[in-house]
């Protein structure tokens, strides 16, 4: 993860949820994206992502970090990474998971919709097209295991 604290970004790219997704306690979804890449960059490929509450990066199957920074209500922070070396010529896969209790009564999150953004410039960028499903095996409690921690975060592993 690169630290770019003082380097403000205006994204272009746009917030991505699935309708209905704010009705659900303890959301998990799962958001996908393939993109082609005709040569490689340039200048480094920096994908700054942002999300409500917790994600996990995946990009061509491998796991690129998880986040994000601690935020406030009034101060959203962004998570950068270089990407060059993981980009293949043709067909991209860029997949995140993002886990978000909405529930603002407790001490770890607010009351967020389960959502994303992510941006590398000239290369990928969250929009309406992107997939987004809710995360199978996830296992939707919703009742809080306790004040400090929120929901139990728990998951179907196979077999």
């Amino acid at each position: 993860m690169l630290c770019q604290f003082y380097k403000p970004f205006d994204f272009t790219a746009q917030w991505i949820t699935m309708e209905g997704a704010s009705e659900v306690p303890n959301c998990a979804l799962q958001f996908h994206c393939a993109f082609g890449v005709a040569e490689p960059p340039e200048v480094p490929a920096v994908l700054r992502i942002a999300s409500e509450s917790h994600y996990i990066l995946y990009l061509n199957g491998i796991k690129v970090g998880h986040g994000p920074v601690r935020g406030s209500h009034t101060i959203d922070y962004f998570d950068t990474y270089d990407i060059t070396k993981l980009l293949r010529i043709g067909e991209n896969h860029l997949g995140v998971l993002v886990q978000s209790m909405n529930d603002g009564g407790n001490f770890n999150s607010f009351s967020a919709d389960c959502a994303l953004l992510a941006e590398a410039p000239g290369v990928v960028k969250s929009d309406a097209a992107w997939h987004v499903r809710r995360m199978p095996g996830w296992r939707n409690t919703t009742r809080p295991f306790n004040f400090q921690t929120g929901y139990r975060i728990a998951r179907k592993m196979s077999p």
